[in-house]
Order: structure tokens, then sequence, then C-alpha cells
């Protein structure tokens, strides 16, 4: 293995990035990567230097030249009337986003919907247990984090599927490498979807997400976007999140008090988002290489949470290691909006199977996703 060879994008690289992580911050923390025309950023310090400063480093590549679908959607989204996204904007614009749909992702409110996830997740592990194949993913790890976004955006349960169907399809929109006419159509649909819910809340509100985003501040464009990204994001973190769990920790915790630790130690050594996009605005250095402007940067979230210099033995998983300050949901003014969300699914999910399926082990080969961006797995066979 030689840095030389170094692809995030290659599939031996996608099943196993960490040694490559390691070489990395060892001999190149800042690694052009010519075949891909990016730099990848390694080390945990350049990493925060690179989200603490959007005005060097600008998130416009979150939603330019990432791939056909999400072209398609910015282009539909522009044509209804705006094209602001959260995800892909800076500073003043990424401000004044984040404060107008910011409201129902608070701690707080977050907080107030644990009784009904623990309902939703106590609903879908009765039937996990009566299944005659049990499949973590299938069963509970996907549906949950889909049926708690789909009620909070006021979707009609019979749509959830679709629902799951376009995140499955668009979710490589994230990555270069991606694309299919599968992630075109997709994307299409959604944007047809949401325009109607949009156009339809706008004439008759009701107390779901989408009504409460209709605001003049806000085009049906912009509305539509935030949408997509918290399908998108919504679904893949908390799936993820507890697909990774099962892989490097089911067993290991028989305890509910101790999960808190234990997902936020899961969330830094196998994060499910393990890269970002950044561009930079004006020539720069970073950890001594001169960056010309205009270059994309690759920053590596889940090397930053092996990094040896900030993490003790990094590359074990202690469930009960404190402090914590993993980057796994970003840092700066694009910290993840809904990182409390991710985490409450997440726990309710793991303490429904701690009460109901205590002996739940894996049971078969698991298949894992083969994306560089949002690491995880789509199928993980069990046994009760």
């Amino acid at each position: 293995m030689t840095l030389v060879d170094y692809d995030p994008f290659d599939p031996g690289v996608i099943a196993d990035p960490y040694p490559w992580y390691a070489e990395l911050r060892a001999g190149s923390p800042v690694r052009f990567v010519e075949q891909h025309g990016v730099w990848a950023v390694s080390r945990y310090a350049d990493v925060l230097h690179v989200l603490r400063d959007p005005a060097t480093y600008s998130s416009a590549p979150m939603a330019a030249g990432m791939g056909p679908a999400l072209d398609t959607l910015i282009s539909q989204s522009a044509q209804s009337g705006g094209f602001r996204w959260l995800l892909s904007a800076d500073p003043p614009d990424h401000t004044a986003l984040r404060r107008m749909v910011s409201k129902p992702f608070v701690p707080r409110v977050i907080a107030e919907l644990e009784r009904r996830i623990d309902e939703i997740a106590n609903d879908l592990v009765d039937e996990l247990v009566k299944a005659e194949a049990p499949d973590l993913v299938r069963d509970l790890a996907f549906p949950l984090p889909v049926i708690v976004i789909a009620e909070l955006l006021g979707i009609p349960p019979e749509r959830r599927e679709d629902f799951k169907r376009w995140s499955n399809a668009i979710v490589d929109i994230l990555t270069p490498t991606g694309p299919s006419i599968d992630s075109l159509t997709a994307g299409m649909e959604m944007h047809q979807f949401f325009l109607g819910m949009v156009e339809e809340r706008t004439a008759s509100p009701g107390d779901d997400l989408i009504s409460g985003l209709i605001n003049p501040e806000l085009t049906v464009g912009e509305i539509v976007l935030f949408c997509v990204l918290l399908l998108i994001a919504g679904n893949e973190t908390t799936t993820n999140l507890l697909g990774n769990f099962a892989r490097s920790a089911l067993g290991q915790v028989r305890d509910a008090a101790a999960l808190p630790a234990a997902i936020e130690e899961v969330l830094r050594y196998d994060s499910p988002v393990q890269m970002i996009y950044r561009v930079t605005t004006t020539p720069t250095t970073l950890a001594g290489v001169d960056l010309a402007a205009g270059a994309t940067v690759l920053v590596l979230l889940g090397s930053a949470n092996r990094d040896e210099t900030v993490f003790d033995r990094p590359e074990e998983l202690r469930l009960d290691r404190s402090p914590n300050e993993h980057v796994a949901f970003g840092n700066g003014t694009h910290f993840c909006l809904g990182a409390p969300l991710a985490r409450l699914e997440a726990r309710v999910a793991l303490r429904t199977l701690l009460d109901r399926a205590p002996n739940l082990r894996i049971s078969g080969p698991l298949v894992a996703t083969e994306n560089a961006m949002l690491r995880g797995l789509l199928s993980i066979p069990v046994a009760v």
C-alpha cells in the first residue's frame, strides 16, 4: 500500500479506508489525489481548521458538480424560484437559512419526540422478533428514521416506500462516482412530490414541518431542497449509525445507561459520514501546503476521528471513551442540524433491542454500502 495509489473511491479503499487514513496522516496530511483533482485533508487539526473557516473554504461543491441527480434537483428548484441549499450555502445565506429551519431541531423539541420514537421502535422490534429471517437493517435501522421523518413532514404512510426508494437511489448524488438513471428519475420524482406538498400546505397549512417552513423569506424551491436534505440526511445517518453500531458493538452494551457514550464512540470509530467537500475561495496555505483559489478539498471526517494526536489508541473501540470530541457530525457553521434527532433515534432503537431482544446476534454475512461518503450496511442478518 503506497500513498501514490490512494483513491478514496476505489472499492477496496471504501471497504476499509482506515489503514489509508493512517498513512495519509503520517506521510501526506494534505495530499493531492490527481485522478479526482481533489486535496485530501486527513488530520484532525486541519479538518477543524477547514470546517471553521467558511470564508476560505466554501461549501459550494456540496451542490455543484457532485452528480447528475443533484444537478437536476438544483436546476428544478431554481425554476421553482430559488436554489439556496443549507448543505451548500455559506454565510450570510447559510446563517439566514439555518435560522429559518432550525427551530424544529433544537434539542428541547427533539426530546419531545422520544415517546413517539419509542412507540415506532417497539412496533418494528415486534415484527423483527417474529420474522422468519430477521434483518436488523431491513426491519429496524432502515424503516425507523423513514417513519420519523415522514411523520415530521406530514407525509401519508402509504408514501413511505417511495421515501426510502428515493433516498436509496439518490444517495449517490453525494459522490462524483455516483449516478445512474435511477438517481435522475428519483430526483425528478422527489422534486415533483415535494413541490406538490409545498403547494398543498401553502393553501392549507397543518401542524407538520412542511407547513412550518412556509415563509415569505423562503422560496418554494428552497423549501423543496430542504425537504430533500431532510429525507436523505435524516434517513441515511441514523440507518448507517445503527448498522455500524451492530457491526462493531452489538452485544457489548448491556446497560441502557451506557448507550449514549457507546453511540458517541461508534460515531467516532466508524463514522456514518466519512467525507465532505469544500472549495477554496482564495489562495491559502494548509499544513504547509499551498492551495490555489478554486481548489477542491476532500475533508476526511473518518480520518480525523482516528487521529492519534487527539484520541488515545484511536484504532480501538472503547465504548466508555471520554472525552470524545469527534467530528462525525461536522463542526463549525455546518454542524449537523439533525444530530440530536439521530442520537435520539439510535439510543431509543438500541434501548428497545436491549429490552426486547437482549440476546440478538449477527447470524450471517453482512452486506456493506459501496459509497465513499456514506459508510454503513445494507443488510445485517440476525438471530433473536
